[in-house]
């Protein structure tokens, strides 16, 4: 019988990787557990069942690109700027931790209306920026511009994974950048 690892980490390692590979649906306990080295058991004494791992792994990891758009849409400076750094964060993020950029991407509209109200999405930190940028815009303007700037790298992001642009996301930064301030109305 494998050895529980010494933490949890090989576990989520494993896990990421083969959720975004495979598929969520397609990948099992008993998958994760080979691809960690250890047994079934040492998964569960982590997490209740698969739904929980993949929730506390999406929890983690959307916190993770949240704080990054805190930081850098929060910065002093332009407008354009600090969008310019928080787009070229994000793409930081994908190279250093592709697997978990992934999973956000993938499981994103299934899990983040589960989770609790103090867990913030990419979607609140956009749209807090678009009120700093402009406190009189309407509520559902700053929403659709929020989807909007966020849509756009999204899917060049999309486009860079699934090979239908050349990569890296960050070859494309300055054209996501362009398209982000006019739908934010920045210069």
């Amino acid at each position: 019988m494998a050895r529980p690892p010494r933490s949890r980490q090989p576990i989520k390692d494993a896990a990421l990787k083969l959720f975004v590979e495979r598929g969520i649906h397609a990948t099992g306990i008993r998958d994760i557990a080979g691809a960690a080295g250890c047994s079934e058991a040492a998964l569960y004494r982590h997490w209740d069942n698969k739904d929980d791992l993949i929730t506390s792994l999406f929890r983690e990891h959307v916190t993770e690109v949240v704080t990054i758009l805190d930081r850098e849409l929060n910065e002093p400076g332009p407008p354009s700027s600090r969008l310019l750094g928080a787009l070229s964060s994000l793409c930081d993020y994908y190279d250093r931790s592709p697997y978990a950029f992934r999973l956000v991407l993938l499981v994103q509209h299934d899990l983040g209306p589960l989770l609790p109200a103090e867990v913030r999405m990419p979607h609140a930190a956009v749209g807090d920026f678009v009120f700093q940028i402009d406190p009189q815009i309407p509520t559902d303007q700053i929403q659709l511009q929020a989807a909007a700037a966020i849509g756009a790298f999204i899917e060049c992001s999309s486009r860079v994974i699934y090979g239908h642009l050349s990569g890296p996301i960050g070859k494309h930064l300055s054209t996501v950048h362009r398209l982000c301030c006019r739908i934010l109305d920045i210069r």
